[in-house]
């Protein structure tokens, strides 16, 4: 049932580099098969117009925590996944138009169908306003 609501659907998922996502990231790809695709914003850290994807690739696809879904499926087919369903967002939630382009709000607005926000700040001394 569950599987049957996400079927076709887009999802935002915030936080994708940090713990908390990449399980979310993870439960996703495994038990959610029918989900057309995930966007996942990535704070870019480092300079290139790729830098998101650097991220993606180091702090995520390489993460032990998809060794289980990389066995069952083999790694041929994980890439595949990867390549066909994973949309990465140079993405952050402390500017303006969330640091997006127009054309990638754009984009994003056109197909989004769920967010899951695990966005946090790891800087302990930020002001309770801006964290919230």
């Amino acid at each position: 049932m569950l599987n049957e609501y996400y079927a076709g659907k887009t999802i935002l998922l915030t936080g994708s580099t940090g713990f908390l996502g990449k399980v979310v990231l993870e439960k996703i790809l495994r038990s959610l098969p029918s989900v057309k695709t995930i966007y996942l914003s990535i704070k870019p850290r480092g300079h290139g117009a790729n830098a998101e994807y650097a991220r993606f690739q180091k702090e995520i696809v390489e993460s032990k925590i998809f060794d289980r879904l990389k066995t069952e499926l083999g790694i041929k087919n994980f890439k595949k996944i990867i390549k066909d369903k994973i949309r990465t967002l140079p993405m952050d939630l402390m500017y303006d138009n969330l640091g997006l382009t127009a054309d990638q709000r754009q984009a994003l607005t056109q197909d989004l169908n769920i967010i899951i926000s695990n966005a946090a700040t790891l800087d302990f001394m930020t002001p309770l306003d801006v964290a919230t």
